[in-house]
């Protein structure tokens, strides 16, 4: 039988608490404000948080389109597509009020105003 009293395995023990810790604050980092997405650039979805707005934004590579959804219950609110320079994104960030849209490599660069966007496929809608 092992003694378990002995401080290297406390230290150990520690060690693992403060690793999981770690990715603890990474992956809530992934969920938050506006620089936290800025962390997670490949992640095709974004939960769009600020005062006035709680959105969930979708990246579909595959049909060049952008959707933006109520993050409370899951209502389709905008598509973006080819007409707002959406078509060949591959990844995107949220930067403040823009969503920064990147194409390979990062060398096509589209920032898009999220908030006007939405708003003008609101006004559509009616």
């Amino acid at each position: 039988m092992r003694d378990t009293t002995k401080p290297f395995h406390w230290v150990h023990a520690a060690g693992v608490l403060v690793a999981l810790a770690g990715i603890g604050i990474v992956v809530s980092m992934g969920q938050g404000g506006a620089s936290d997405d800025a962390a997670s650039a490949e992640n095709p979805l974004i939960h769009w948080r600020d005062a006035g707005h709680d959105w969930l934004v979708v990246l579909e590579r595959d049909a060049g389109e952008v959707a933006v959804y109520d993050a409370a219950d899951g209502r389709p609110l905008r598509r973006l597509g080819a007409a707002q320079g959406v078509a060949g994104a591959e990844r995107m960030v949220r930067e403040g009020p823009w969503l920064v849209l990147l194409g390979r490599e990062g060398g096509d660069v589209r920032w898009i105003n999220l908030a006007q966007q939405v708003q003008a496929g609101a006004l559509a809608a009616r």
